[in-house]
């Protein structure tokens, strides 16, 4: 019983701190681009081998908004169902997280 109340907190843990990484990084990339237009170093207009939302910085900067928007959700789910003790849950939304990190890979395929 004691094994399984780690292995629960241990997804828990991993739960939160990958939606609450994942999430500064997009709103932030959103922040930079989409608001202070800090667009230096970043290959915009499509040369070279880019994903498909780098032909403008407006694009990049909404991908990053959807994404952080969606990673925030699971991440607040994510404390919510930990302080509820609601395991499958956070099992659940463990799962989601990573479903969406391979979105997030698939869609960043350069095209």
């Amino acid at each position: 019983m004691k094994s399984n109340i780690k292995f629960n907190w241990s997804i828990s843990v991993l739960t939160i701190m990958l939606n609450g990484i994942l999430t500064f990084i997009c709103l932030s990339e959103y922040y930079l681009v989409g608001i202070l237009k800090n667009t230096k170093g970043y290959p915009f207009g499509g040369e070279g081998s880019t994903p498909w939302y780098y032909k403008t910085a407006e694009m990049y900067a909404n991908v990053n908004l959807g994404f952080g928007f969606v990673f925030l959700v699971s991440f607040l789910t994510a404390i919510w169902a930990t302080i509820k003790s609601n395991n499958k849950l956070v099992f659940f939304t463990c799962i989601w997280t990573i479903l969406l990190i391979l979105i997030m890979m698939v869609t960043g395929q350069e095209r």
